[in-house]
Formats: structure tokens, C-alpha cells, sequence
């Protein structure tokens, strides 16, 4: 008994050993548990994201919206220009120019932004071709503005040959023909082909390199003729640029010419290639070398481009513009296709064409399942425009020139996607810079200095990279008078101009050489436009260029400003233009540059040091 007692007990208590602490019949499921907190964590997360964000709203708001919170170095900076007579001072609240377009991957108009030039007609076979809006303006005052162009002729190759043709009354089976024209961008013309947006019957792009993009996105087209209109794109530049370029060189080439606008040598301007087709011969030509070699571009090749485009003061959306720009004086060199220099009267005489890249032959694909009826009015039109009439008209509208240039006919366009990204990546990395240039007006400056100073910022507009804004303030002697000429205005070519423009019309004071300015005042202004624009571009690189002949007792002193300036992180460098360092410590202390610039020996460090800054 005692025994079986004893094993019993210890059954027992093995039994209970096996329980969990606080175990009970009525124990709650583990499920429930686990729901339950699953659930109170979830409340709690999302209470904490709410609250992070409404911190982190509250902190990284847009500061457009705040009214501006002064700190206590812009708080010294009102200090010292209160008193100070600014003209134009509402130029302070100037709203800044933004592009506000977005001309990215994802944006396309409708296309009616994109009518018919060449209408559809009721009762006929209508074919509809989208032809490359580059091309057009071959004898139209209105797309070719230099002065010399031809004064009459027609809207367009393309366009004028589908009138023509409409005119003719061709039949195809028995049933009168009709062809439509609509005029897009070859790259906007892409875009609207690979989303299926818009498709029409036809594609007429300046270059097959379009096409060769298509066909990797799996755009169904079959090509009708390699080239209703030959044509070449062309690397421009003037004489002397041409002359320095091949005798450093040994040739023009797109590697030759980012080498030397890199360097500074020359400046040069391209079109952007997202829709120009001679932009984007360019931009395959610049990664894939002169044989246009795919794959293409090894590290060398693509630091040379990145930094190419550092110097690329004017990327514009067509050649039009590069022409202004280059008549304007902001230009050395240009992209451009041969019909248009072959159509003006004086390019020939001061600027040298070499052909670069693959032919813009205008060639013409039929896009789709094209109804046979279609494809026989699109072949039809092809004849028409072989045709000897029609020949001469493409001859007399420039084109059909150097026929025997020829690179190759490698498919580099499949790359064109690539290059495009490697493009828009490069572009998008260039450093913003912000700068206001101050100028002096005095008496003091008359004559020669002026003469020099608007020969310096002239070289400076050349430069300057179009992702820059750019300001100017002027200064006399008289009552600390200080003019907002222009406020920070983003840099693009329009604006460019206008600043060459007030640049060419800047006169110094006349009167006594009175031996003062307001150059401190001026300083205070500058740096004033440049702290409220940080707001907005906290990580641009900012700087104040003051161009005088450093002779002041008007308004603020330099001994007044100068731990402000210092305090500011904000570069002041002086262009000098006289015998004296009064403005030299500015520069000394906060880490500008002081230079002499008022004799024809020390115009290349001028050059050297403005490439440096820009």
C-alpha cells in the first residue's frame, strides 16, 4: 500500500509538472491572443506613421507657401540694406521662370495640338502621313528667320508635295487619291507611335534612327522608300572656330567638338535630341563614335559627354534657334542640316558645314496592317514624288546635296532608347548655378572700362550653362542708387538674349570722373536676391560677380559688409578694371577670385576663369 501510494503521488506531480503556470480548463485559445495584438500593433503603427508624417509635412513644406523665415544672418542683411535707394526694388517679388511644361517620357498632347497641314478628303482614299516637323520651313521666312533666307516658297517639302499631289487628281483601281499631312517632332511623333495614342497610315521621319527605335518597341512597320529628300546633318562653326578646331584637332568631329567646347575653346550648341533629329544623330554620334559602333560608349567616351553637356550653354528644341542664337553672337558652332545652310545666302560666307552621322534621308514606312488600297496610294505618292517635276522642287528646297557622304547603314537607332536615358541622367546631374553679376556705372567706368566690362559679359552670357539663373544689378555714385536691371531669371535662350541685349545697351555715367560708387551697396542687393532664391534651391552653387573699377565711398563700405559676406557662404568674386585692390578682400575671405581685367593680355585668364566659375 504504501508503495503504490508513493508511485501514485508521483505520477501525480509529474502530471502537474507537465502544466504550464497558471494553467486552467478555461484557458483562452492562442489565437485570439495573437489577433488581438496583431491588431492593437496595427492601430499603433498607423498612429505613428500619421503623426510622422504630419511632422514631416509640417517641417519639409513647400517654403513657397510660408511666409519667408528670416535667420539671423538674412535679419544682418536687411540691416544693412535698409537706407539704400534700389530701383525696380518690386523686382524683389519677381516670380521666377520655371519651365512648366513637362516635356518628360510620360507627357503627349492630344493630337489635335498637332492639326493637319494637308487635310483629309471626303470621298477619296485617304492615306495620313505624319511627317517630321523638323524638316519643314525650307523656304518660309516664318521657320527660317536669318535675315537672308529666301522671302518666298513653301511651308514645307513634305506638305507641299502631298498638295501637289492632291492637285494632280491621281486614281489608284478607279478612285481618286487623297494624302494628309500632319507635321509632328520626329521624337514627339515616336512617342505618340509606341504608346498607340496615335497611329497614323505612314511614318515620315528625317532619319531612319527613328524607325530603328520603333522597331525595338515592337511598332509594326515596313519601310516604302529609304529617302524621298536626301539630306545630311552638319556640324556648323564660324571660320575661326573651324580653323582652331582642325588645326588643333586635325578634324571636325562630334568628338573633336565636345573636346573643345569642353575645354572652352569654342562654344557650341546643340538641339535637344528628345525631339530634334539632327540632335539626336548628335547624341549617338557623341556615344558611338564616328562609326557609330553599338554597344557603344566606355567610361571615357561617357565623361567626355557628361561633361560636354556642362558646357553646352544652349540646348535648343530646333535649329531655328540655334540660328538666332549664333546671329545673336552667343554661338561659335551649331547642329544643322544641310538644306537650311544651303538655302541662306551668308551662312556659307562665314561659317563651314562638315557633315557628321548617319543620312537624313526622309525616308517613308508604312505603319500596321495597311489596307492594300492604302499601301497602293502610299506607292503611288512615292512615284509622284520621283517624278522629275517633283525632283526639281526637292533640289530647289536644298535638298538632295552630297549625295556621296555615307557612314553605314548599322542599326545605331536600336541604341537610341538607351542614349536618350544616358542623355536626359547626364542632364539632369549638371549642378544648377545661380548668379548675379553687379556692375558699375559710374563716371569712373566711362569709356574704355565700360567697353571691356560689356566685352567680358558678353564672353560670360556665351558661357553660362542654360540650367543657370542669372541676374544684374547696376550701380552708379550718386544717392546709393542701385538698379535691379534683371532680376534671376532661368538661363534658357530667350532669356539669354535678353541679357545680351541689356548688356550691348549699359552706358557709364557722364559727367566729372567722380572717383566713388556704390559697389558695397550693390553687393548687399546681389546677395539679397541670391539668399531668397536659396530658399528655393538650397543646393544650387551661388555667386556674386562684381565688375568695377573698385573705386567706392557711396552707401555701405566694404569694412561694413564683409562678415556678412563671409558669413553668407556666398562667393563675391571682382572683375577689376583699375590699379587699385580696394574690393579685394571680399574675394580673399570668402572665397572668390579677384582679377584684373582692364587690358587685352589678360583677356584668356578671364576666359579661363569664367569657364572655371560656369
Amino acid at each position: 500500500m504504501p508503495v503504490a501510494k508513493i508511485a501514485k503521488s508521483s505520477k501525480t506531480e509529474r502530471n502537474n509538472e507537465r502544466k504550464p503556470k497558471g494553467f486552467s480548463k478555461a484557458r483562452k485559445r492562442p489565437g485570439r491572443v495573437t489577433l488581438a495584438a496583431l491588431t492593437g500593433l496595427i492601430i499603433m503603427v498607423a498612429v505613428l506613421a500619421i503623426s510622422s508624417y504630419v511632422i514631416i509635412w509640417f517641417v519639409f513644406r513647400d517654403v513657397r507657401t510660408q511666409p519667408v523665415n528670416l535667420d539671423e544672418d538674412n535679419k544682418r542683411l536687411v540691416s544693412l540694406i535698409t537706407g539704400i535707394k534700389v530701383k525696380n526694388k518690386e523686382l524683389f517679388e519677381h516670380v521666377k521662370s520655371r519651365d512648366s511644361v513637362n516635356l518628360g517620357p510620360v507627357f503627349l498632347p492630344d493630337i489635335s495640338h498637332y492639326p493637319r497641314a494637308v487635310p483629309l478628303a471626303h470621298g477619296k482614299i485617304n492615306v495620313e502621313i505624319v511627317a517630321a516637323s523638323e524638316n519643314p520651313g525650307l523656304r518660309s521666312r516664318e521657320a527660317f528667320p536669318v535675315p537672308t533666307g529666301p522671302p518666298d516658297g513653301y511651308e514645307s517639302l513634305i506638305i507641299e508635295l502631298a498638295k501637289r499631289y492632291n492637285a494632280s487628281g491621281r486614281t489608284v483601281d478607279g478612285k481618286e487619291t487623297n494624302v494628309g499631312v500632319r507635321a509632328i517632332p520626329s521624337g514627339i511623333a515616336t512617342r505618340y507611335l509606341v504608346s498607340g495614342k496615335y497611329v497614323p497610315d505612314a511614318f515620315n521621319p528625317a532619319t531612319r534612327l527613328w524607325a530603328e527605335s520603333l522597331a525595338k518597341n515592337d511598332v509594326k512597320m515596313e519601310l516604302l522608300d529609304k529617302g524621298l529628300a536626301g539630306n545630311v546633318a552638319g556640324l556648323v562653326l564660324d571660320k575661326p572656330g573651324h580653323a582652331f578646331v582642325t588645326g588643333k584637332y586635325g578634324e571636325v568631329t562630334a568628338e573633336t567638338v565636345m573636346l573643345a567646347a569642353r575645354r572652352g575653346e569654342i562654344v557650341f550648341g546643340i538641339t535637344n535630341p528628345t525631339f530634334s533629329s539632327v540632335g539626336t544623330n548628335f547624341l549617338l554620334s557623341a556615344l558611338c563614335g564616328p562609326k557609330q559602333k553599338v554597344p557603344p560608349a566606355d567610361e571615357k567616351t561617357l565623361r567626355l559627354f557628361s561633361l560636354f553637356l556642362e558646357h553646352a550653354p544652349v540646348v535648343a528644341n530646333n535649329t531655328r534657334d540655334l540660328l538666332e542664337a549664333a546671329e545673336a553672337g552667343a554661338l561659335d558652332g551649331f547642329l544643322l542640316e544641310y538644306h537650311k545652310f544651303l538655302l541662306s545666302d551668308t551662312l556659307g560666307d562665314r561659317r563651314v558645314f562638315t557633315p557628321f552621322g548617319s543620312r537624313h534621308d526622309n525616308p517613308l514606312y508604312a505603319l500596321g496592317n495597311l489596307e492594300p488600297e492604302k499601301r497602293k496610294v502610299l506607292r503611288d505618292f512615292i512615284d509622284f514624288a520621283k517624278s522629275p517635276e517633283s525632283k526639281k522642287l526637292v533640289r530647289e528646297s536644298g535638298f538632295d546635296g552630297l549625295p556621296d557622304y555615307r557612314l553605314g547603314e548599322n542599326d545605331t537607332g536600336r541604341f537610341l532608347p538607351k542614349a536618350l536615358d544616358i542623355y536626359r541622367q547626364k542632364k539632369d546631374g549638371i549642378k544648377k548655378r545661380i548668379a548675379v553679376f553687379a556692375v558699375d556705372l559710374s563716371p569712373s567706368m566711362d569709356g574704355r572700362p565700360t567697353e571691356r566690362m560689356k566685352k567680358h559679359l558678353l564672353l560670360a552670357s556665351r558661357i553660362i550653362h542654360q540650367n543657370s539663373l542669372v541676374g544684374l544689378v547696376t550701380f552708379g555714385s550718386k544717392g546709393s542708387n542701385v538698379t535691379i536691371a534683371i532680376p534671376l531669371k532661368q538661363f534658357n535662350l530667350k532669356n539669354r538674349l535678353e541679357f545680351m541685349e541689356t548688356v550691348k545697351k549699359l552706358e557709364a555715367a557722364k559727367g566729372p570722373d567722380v572717383r566713388e560708387s556704390a559697389a558695397a551697396s550693390a553687393i548687399l542687393i546681389a546677395e539679397k536676391l541670391l539668399v531668397e532664391e536659396k530658399l528655393y534651391e538650397p543646393r544650387a552653387k551661388m555667386l556674386v560677380m562684381v565688375l568695377s573699377d573698385g573705386l567706392y565711398n557711396e552707401g555701405r563700405t566694404v569694412k561694413e559688409i564683409l562678415p556678412l559676406a563671409k558669413d553668407l557662404d556666398i562667393p563675391v568674386h571682382v572683375m577689376n578694371f583699375g590699379n587699385n585692390r580696394n574690393l579685394a578682400e571680399l574675394p580673399e575671405n570668402t572665397g572668390g577670385v579677384f582679377m584684373r581685367a582692364d587690358g587685352d593680355e589678360r583677356d584668356n585668364r578671364v576666359k579661363r576663369t569664367l569657364n572655371a566659375l560656369f
